[in-house]
Formats: structure tokens, sequence, C-alpha cells
């Protein structure tokens, strides 16, 4: 095994690292934790193939990039959303059901197969496992960077890793209501209705305003009889009049019944 031998076969397995150990060939797409960098010198085991190379060390690596962007964690597949990375074993599952397609695992790939199967929730592990569950059943959240594996069927996002898994939660609740349009003719009603109603009590003050108009003028007839009203009390004098006219009639009552009895005598001893 030479450097050069390491590379090619890295770039024919579609990675982006590639790494010489101890004599032994790494690929990976990314940097797993907890890689940190160590003294060159430490990298002195000579290649298999070029003892002119060096090809690590036990314990210690050296490793080679491409330069290609790493993968990311998708935040989100379709209605899908991230809900991060996980712990995950085979004494404890987080998700209970493996669904791997009929092709690498790519996050499309996976989140279709566990939504076809009625499953809320869907993770990715180890670049090549797809996940499904109703829920979480052993959620102990982790540090995304403890999930850097490239999906094996799209090496630009990140499939879990090493007892990792990527957990996405199906979310169709969101849209709906965004699409439904009750909040919307919500708001529009009311509106409708309060626009009659300042149109209400613009006619209603109306009405008093004009009941005001009438109440001053009956005052003001009221006046107008109770100022003709002392003009009746001079004609209280008439009264007066009808007092003597009063004693008038007694006067020739009484002279008229004296006057008829002598003229009825005087008749008789004519015959």
């Amino acid at each position: 095994m030479t450097v050069e031998s390491c590379l090619a076969f890295c770039t024919d397995a579609g990675t982006h690292y590639a790494g010489v150990e101890n004599g032994n060939v790494r690929c990976d797409f990314a940097i797993q934790n907890p890689g940190v960098p160590a003294e060159d010198t430490e990298c002195n085991v000579p290649c298999v193939g070029d003892p002119l190379e060096t090809c690590g060390a036990g314990g210690r690596m050296n490793m080679y990039y491409d330069g290609t962007p790493d993968p990311i964690a998708v935040p989100a597949v379709d209605t899908w959303a991230y809900q991060g990375c996980f712990k995950d074993s085979a004494a404890a599952r987080t998700l209970l059901q493996r669904l791997d397609g009929p092709g690498p695992i790519t996050p499309e790939q996976c989140t279709t197969s566990c939504k076809a199967a009625g499953f809320t929730f869907a993770g990715f592990e180890f670049s090549l496992e797809c996940w499904c569950g109703p829920e979480l059943t052993n959620p102990i959240l982790v540090d995304d960077s403890d999930c850097k594996m490239a999906c094996a069927g799209d090496h630009t996002a990140f499939c879990g890793g090493s007892n990792r898994i990527s957990i996405y939660k199906d979310t169709p609740e969101d849209p709906d209501p965004t699409t439904t349009a009750d909040p919307t003719p919500t708001p529009t009603d009311p509106t409708t209705t309060d626009t009659p109603t300042p149109t209400d009590p613009t006619t209603t003050p109306t009405d008093p305003t004009t009941e005001p108009t009438p109440t001053p003028t009956d005052p003001t007839t009221d006046p107008v009889p109770t100022t003709t009203e002392p003009d009746p009390e001079p004609t209280t004098t008439d009264p007066t009049d009808p007092e003597p006219t009063t004693t008038e009639p007694t006067e020739p009552t009484t002279t008229d019944p004296t006057d008829p009895e002598p003229t009825e005598e005087p008749t008789p001893d004519e015959l």
C-alpha cells in the first residue's frame, strides 16, 4: 500500500477524506470526533508499498482532504423537521423499526419510507441505516458533531454516526393551518359587523337631535298663552257687568206682577 493507492481507493468510494493509519486505509466524508491534530513526527511508520512514505502509526493517521465542503445536517426534508442527534445502540434503540430502501440511503428516501409506513419519526444512522417509529423510546440528545457520517446515497448530508442517529419528525400539521383560511375570514366577519354598527349609532344621535328641537318649541308656545291669560283678567270686569244685569231683570220682574193685578181689579168694577 502507498499513499497514492489509499487516495485512489477513497476517491472511488466517493469520500472526501482519506487516511493511512499504521498501514491501513481509512476513508470518510468528514472528520469524526474525537479527531485532534498531532505532530507529524508521530506518524513514522513507513508504507509497505513505498518505504519512503509514511503511513501513520499506532493511534496516528496521515490524513488527506480533497477540498469538497463537508456534509450538513439537513434542517428539513419536505414536511420533516430535524430534531437533533441522539444516542442509539442495539440494546436501547431510539426508533424500533428499520426500513432500509432498495438503494443507498438518502434523507428523502428514508423519510418517504417512514411516512408511507405511517410513522411520525425517521432516523438515519451509520451512513446507511434508516429507522422509523411513532415516538422516541430512549431519547438521549447529544451534540450534532456526533452525527457526521455522510449519507451513503447523498454525500452532502449527514446520516448519523456510529451509535448515533439523526432524527427527523413529520410535521404536516404546520402547513395545514397555513392553508386553512379560517383565521382570515374570522377577522373579516367582525369587520363587516363593525361597519353597520357605527352607522346605527350615527342615526341614533340624529333622532335625539330632532327631539330637543320640538322640546324648546313647546315651552315657547306655552308662554304665549300665558301672556294672553292676563288679558282675560280684565275680562273679569265682564262678570261685574252681568251682576248689574241680574239686578235689572229683578226690578222689572217685580214691577210687572204688580201692574197686572190692578189692571184686573178695575175690570170687574165696570161689570
